[in-house]
């Protein structure tokens, strides 16, 4: 809400500046621009805010789609592969810590590896549901290690090779599930 109101202002502000520089134009202009008057101006004001209410409009909708906590996790989980090559945030059950750098979310069928190249002071533990944001790719061990700069072979997570998995670049704990 206050990216709206902030653009609002921003718009506002803008709009002020177009009028005081049409009204600076109009009073300095040659005889052909004298002959414009406050009424006009006044009317062009009016149909400015016109376009200010949509813009409003889209400005609200943009947020919206771009909102840093929008939640992919529905989706992600239904068809990952769908995602690939794709930035997600998604929220899911730590079900089993493979090391600092790997963690599997989700469960059964839904069970998606997620990587990150430092543990960041984020202690994961089994049954917390996390917030992942990272890119989604194709787990490739030998790739995913280079990376990292980290060696996973002895951490299981070779059942996910070829699979998708997520890159991460931001882990939060929400809660206990």
């Amino acid at each position: 809400m206050t990216t709206v109101r902030s653009r609002t202002a921003r718009v506002l502000a803008t709009s002020v500046v177009a009028v005081s520089a049409a009204l600076g134009v109009a009073a300095c202009g040659d005889e052909a621009d004298r002959g414009v008057t406050l009424e006009d101006i006044n009317e062009e004001g009016v149909e400015d805010q016109g376009d200010l209410d949509d813009l409003q409009d889209d400005a609200s909708e943009q947020d919206i789609a771009d909102a840093p906590n929008e939640d992919d996790s529905g989706a992600f989980f239904d068809d990952p592969d769908s995602f690939a090559n794709e930035p997600v945030t998604v929220r899911g059950e730590i079900v089993e810590v493979l090391s600092p750098h790997a963690f599997v979310i989700g469960q059964g069928d839904m069970a998606t590896l997620v990587t990150r190249p430092t543990p960041d002071g984020v202690t994961l533990l089994p049954g917390y549901t996390a917030q992942v944001t990272g890119d989604v790719g194709t787990f490739v061990l030998l790739e995913v290690e280079d990376d990292l700069g980290v060696d996973l072979v002895d951490e299981g997570v070779a059942i996910f090779e070829d699979g998708p998995y997520i890159a991460a670049v931001d882990v939060n704990l929400l809660d206990e599930e």
